[in-house]
């Protein structure tokens, strides 16, 4: 009946209730075709923006121990390998080697690197990891998708205009990742909405192939967007070839995501239950048919220097 699906293998958060992480990507991956075996680097309850949270953060021997299974039976010979939430410097260093183990087993494989730090100006993870994301995984991605405050925190760099939001994904170029998508990004932007920017940028043989898509801002917090995001990115990445294109659908899954969810807090005339954690978790089954077929309302510009 066809070929073989594709496998990716995903290290990311898992929670029990709710769509974070590993839950946020493996679904959307499954419905559009892939196989996906994953590895869950936490284990909780939900996330992190309830009231409270039970579970256990997994260790890097334990990932060594899940491998080695895997070794034993020639099974890591993925597509693709999706990382995010990795909270420790032991699992990260881990990771790190099985990206290289893998990419050796399979040259061809794609590594999609999703490097979850915090966002808003706020750490999620100890400050030892940025150092080991420069050294050990950054040169081994063949995709990067941080957020603006990922993106900053890694670079060293500021981003207070397109300009600049370029210079930092020329600083990712420099140390190795060929493609580089940025983010939730602000800048000013003469524009009757408040606006988020995501920009692309493409090196391949010296050539930068550079856009940008202006996001309207929907208001309200949604956990798990990003690990969406990255996931959907992988899948149309594979099926287009072409990173603006890919960045195009998965903008449009994403911000179909959030107006499901928003429209699903809507119905709530409690308001104690609307401004609810639990009211607020993304509608990803209600949204399935947005990951084959999705409904592209905001389209990327290319970008030149002028553009400022």
């Amino acid at each position: 009946f066809g070929m073989e699906p594709k496998r990716v293998l995903s290290l990311q958060s898992h929670v029990v209730h709710g769509y974070v992480g590993n839950k946020c990507a493996a679904f959307p991956l499954n419905t559009m075709g892939f196989d996906v075996d994953t590895f869950n680097t936490v284990q909780l309850s939900n996330h992190t923006g309830y009231p409270s949270t039970g579970g256990q953060r997994h260790t890097g021997d334990q990932l060594d121990s899940v491998l080695q299974g895997l070794r034993e039976n020639a099974l890591l010979t993925m597509e693709y390998v999706l990382t995010g939430y990795i909270g420790t410097a032991s699992m990260l260093q881990n990771v790190a080697s099985l990206v290289a183990e893998v990419k050796r087993t399979n040259p061809t494989c794609c590594y999609v690197c999703d490097p979850v730090l915090g966002d808003n100006g706020r750490l999620y993870v100890p400050e030892e990891l940025i150092t080991l994301y420069k050294l050990d995984l950054l040169h081994q991605a063949d995709i990067i998708t941080p957020n603006q405050f990922e993106a900053e925190t890694l670079s060293g760099l500021k981003i207070q205009s397109l300009a600049t939001a370029f210079g930092v994904a020329d600083w990712f170029h420099t140390h190795g990742v060929p493609s580089v998508v940025i983010t939730s990004i602000e800048v000013p932007i003469q524009s009757e909405t408040e606006t988020l920017v995501l920009i692309g940028s493409q090196c391949i043989n010296d050539t930068t192939a550079r856009f940008y898509i202006n996001i309207p801002k929907q208001h309200g917090h949604y956990t798990g967007t990003g690990d969406l995001f990255s996931a959907v990115l992988l899948g149309w990445v594979d099926r287009e070839a072409d990173l603006r294109r890919a960045c195009e659908k998965a903008v449009a899954v994403t911000q179909y995501v959030i107006t499901t969810t928003r429209t699903h807090i809507a119905t709530h005339t409690d308001a104690l239950i609307s401004t609810s954690a639990a009211s607020r978790e993304l509608r990803v089954i209600q949204s399935r048919h947005q990951f084959e077929h999705p409904t592209v309302l905001l389209t990327a510009t290319s970008y030149s220097a002028s553009d400022g």
